[in-house]
This record gives C-alpha cells, structure tokens and sequence, in this order.
C-alpha cells in the first residue's frame, strides 16, 4: 500500500519532530569567578550596612581597601560592611557560577551618623563582573 506524497510528507514531518524532541540542549556548564556587588540605597551615603547572601556556590566575601569587612558562615553568609567615610558599600563575592547571582537580604542598614534606617525597603544590589 502507498501513502499519498502529502502524508508521507506528514509523516516524516512527525518523525523528525519525535526525534528532535528527545534532544536535550547541551547544558551550560558553570562558569566559576568573582561578582563585584554594589549595594544600591534609596537614601544616599550610607555608613554600614549588614546582608546576608545565599545561593548554591556562595564563596568567600571581599571589600575594597578601606573598607571592613566581617563574615561569618556559609549558607547564608552573613556580611558586614562598614565604610570609613559614608558612602556607597561595595564588595566582591566568589562563586560557582558568575550566571547566577547570590540571593540577598537586607538586614540592617546605618547612615552616615550611624544611626539605623527604620526601612529597608528599596535597597538592593547589582552584581556585575
């Protein structure tokens, strides 16, 4: 028995759809590095600040020079900032993959006279490379 040229067409269209289907895309493989992070205030010049960053490959935690730094743990990690001068708070995280950024939670944020902010809300960080 033939099949008509158009379902045989049809037919070939399906299969190679079928097999095309059970192709996975290669995975990404992970890229390990360093994110800088810039912690981004709604308030301006800030004089510490205290987050916690979490994610799968979270590694150790760095600030420029002048800064202090202080961490303590591993998931979450648990980052202290604080700025000789107040300013804007930034400082470099290591991880597993530079595709995925850390998840972060504010907890304390103080001014510049070191007094606490009553709000976190609208401060976030941008992580770059």
């Amino acid at each position: 028995m033939k099949l008509p040229a158009s379902l045989a067409r049809l037919a070939a269209c399906a299969a190679l759809l079928a097999l095309g289907a059970c192709d996975d895309p290669p995975a990404d493989p992970p890229t390990p590095g360093t994110l800088t992070a810039t912690v981004v205030s709604p308030h301006g010049a800030e004089g510490a600040v205290l987050l916690e960053l979490s994610g799968e490959g979270v590694g150790a935690v760095t600030a420029p020079a002048g800064q202090r730094i202080f961490t303590q743990g591993t998931d979450p990690v648990r980052v202290l900032l604080v700025l000789p001068q107040p300013g804007q708070a930034r400082f470099s995280v290591a991880v597993a993959d530079t595709k995925e950024e850390p998840e972060v939670d504010f907890l304390e944020v103080a001014d510049g006279a070191n007094q606490l902010r009553p709000s976190l809300a609208g401060y976030r960080v941008e992580f770059g490379q």
